[in-house]
């Protein structure tokens, strides 16, 4: 988006990082769904990884994922989305 100060990440524009820590970092963020429709959603977006780190995020995120993903109530955040590596960056995209 140029001129526009925001950051895009494939069919996101990141509006504001609301958290981070060593490993990820979390916008909210602005996801295109198609032509006409847009949403806002977190997106944990994964920091460059290490060989070894490659290894082992993708289990991880996969675990962590199915758990969330299953679990649903008025107090839980929704996931819609995991993309793992080999995919750049690895992301989680939730409802915000």
């Amino acid at each position: 988006m140029e001129g526009t100060g925001f950051k895009a990440l494939d069919r996101f524009l990141l509006l504001e990082e609301i958290g981070a820590s060593e490993c990820a970092s979390v916008y909210l963020a602005l996801e295109a769904m198609n032509s006409n429709t847009t949403r806002l959603v977190a997106l944990k977006v994964y920091k460059a990884l290490t060989v070894i780190e490659f290894e082992f995020l993708p289990n991880e995120l996969k675990q962590k994922y199915d758990v969330i993903s299953a679990l649903h109530g008025k107090n839980l955040l929704e996931v819609f989305e995991l993309r793992e590596p080999p995919q750049e960056p690895p992301l989680v995209v939730m409802e915000y």
